[in-house]
């Protein structure tokens, strides 16, 4: 009888370092589980149908070994685990689940032999006895043992035949005696349940030795992009600096294990603050080089970042002589000045939100991504601020962020959010509260893309 279930789900990590032996082993109790949940039924009905059929003839010492087969059976299926079973609520079942998942083919070879005692022996007809014999020993074919542990089950099987058959007077060394050619039917079913566990013991040791090659390099992969992740995560700043009259909040949240998004804030002195945001197109390794080349660069050019703009156009110049494909980075650039009006230079990133007096606006400079090895002209954008000014910087993960019925969370909303977020709180909690608008907006959809906020106020 073919196999119920699928056969068990092994982690990536069990699948590159479980040996064929460990391996085999759960393999063949998880058949096992599923298989006996079945086989668990049948007895089940069997058992009852003899202790219904004991209580019609009145014969009262029969009913005994009846009703103790029909209790274990009856435990046992209580007890299997399954995927939809719930945690037992008796504790006599929780102990034999626990017994029966530890020791699968220990619980098989001791539970299927006693329970063909006790309905024999509630039988006590060489007739039925025959009858019930032949039919389990083929259904335990689905069973997947070891050959001992198969032998030790048929074996057991096709001894108590011959002892009833003993006790019954019967001489197996007569042509008419069917307790012969029951035996014999036994040793088939016994050769058949070799033959097919043999058969799926190397059936799956080959998958299973075919798969451990993949699986140790899928996970050294994921190693590495773990790595890519811990190196890009270390770019970003651990915490903002500290600026008597700025009050910093951010966050970036990868969608995938090596994001494109990318913020620093870089102390010029003299009261100054430039605070850089960009997305690289894409996401992996190759997205993880190229922020650490901009990162790099915008190190080297720290002095010049007074001139947004003129950073703005070196970092073009890097991204086209470097990267032998096209790879485009969206990037602004905010300097800050204490003493003076705030700059921006923006290379096709979304705008700035700016929320003042109770309303909110958007400033922004039009220009290419940089790296798209076309004409363009990096601007720079001058604009006063004071105190009680709040701006706010995010990559296109939050605008694009899509819910589960298809809608585009957009920048409308996303104002609307800003408005809605309670004022007097700190700014992490304002930071927090737009994050919450946007994942109760998102719902049960995936993210998608990685979403980054900087806000600062000033104070």
């Amino acid at each position: 009888m073919p196999d119920m279930q699928p056969a068990p789900q092994f982690t990536l990590e069990e699948r590159a370092r479980l040996g064929d032996d460990e391996a085999l082993r759960r393999y063949f109790d998880a058949r096992n589980i599923s298989n006996l949940r079945w086989l668990s039924i049948l007895m089940i009905l069997t058992a009852a149908g003899i202790t219904i059929w004991t209580l019609a003839a009145r014969e009262w010492w029969r009913i005994t070994p009846a009703l103790i087969a029909f209790l274990a059976a009856f435990l046992t299926n209580r007890a299997l685990p399954g995927e939809k079973r719930r945690r037992p609520r008796l504790e006599l079942i929780a102990k034999l689940r626990r017994l029966i998942v530890g020791r699968t083919r220990t619980w098989t070879i001791v539970f299927l032999p006693l329970f063909h005692l006790f309905i024999l022996t509630a039988l006590f007809d060489l007739q039925g006895s025959l009858a019930i014999t032949f039919l389990y020993a083929y259904l335990i074919v689905a069973i997947r043992l070891q050959p001992v542990e198969s032998l030790v089950v048929y074996g057991t099987m096709a001894a108590l035949l011959i002892a009833e058959g003993t006790i019954a007077g019967r001489n197996m060394v007569t042509g008419s005696d069917p307790v012969l050619p029951s035996t014999i039917n036994v040793g088939i079913a016994f050769a058949i349940n070799l033959w097919v566990a043999r058969k799926s013991r190397r059936g799956f040791i080959s998958e299973w030795r075919g798969g451990r090659g993949s699986a140790r390099e899928q996970l050294r992969m994921r190693e590495e992009l773990d790595f890519a992740r811990d190196v890009q995560l270390s770019m970003l700043p651990r915490q903002p600096p500290s600026h008597d009259w700025l009050e910093i909040a951010s966050l970036s949240l990868p969608a995938t294990e090596v994001g494109g998004d990318y913020y620093d804030f870089f102390d010029l002195g003299e009261g100054k603050l430039a605070v850089v945001i960009g997305d690289v197109a894409g996401h992996g390794l190759a997205s993880g080089m190229v922020l650490s080349g901009i990162r790099s660069c915008l190190t080297l050019l720290c002095d010049e970042l007074v001139q947004p703009a003129a950073v703005m156009e070196k970092l073009d110049r890097m991204l086209r002589q470097t990267t032998a494909h096209r790879m485009f980075m969206t990037l602004s650039i905010l300097l800050l000045d204490r003493s003076g009006p705030a700059i921006l230079s923006s290379a096709g990133h979304p705008p700035l939100f700016l929320e003042r007096d109770g309303k909110v606006e958007m400033i922004e400079t039009h220009a290419l991504p940089l790296g798209t090895r076309l004409a363009t002209q990096i601007d720079q954008k001058t604009f006063q601020i004071r105190s009680g000014d709040l701006l706010i910087l995010q990559t296109d993960g939050v605008y694009e962020t899509v819910s589960a019925w298809g809608e585009s969370y957009g920048f409308d909303r996303f104002a609307d959010a800003i408005m809605a977020s309670p004022k007097k709180t700190t700014i992490h909690q304002r930071r927090d509260a737009l994050l919450r608008d946007l994942w109760m907006f998102r719902g049960d959809a995936i993210q998608r893309d990685d979403v980054t906020l900087v806000l600062i106020r000033i104070r």
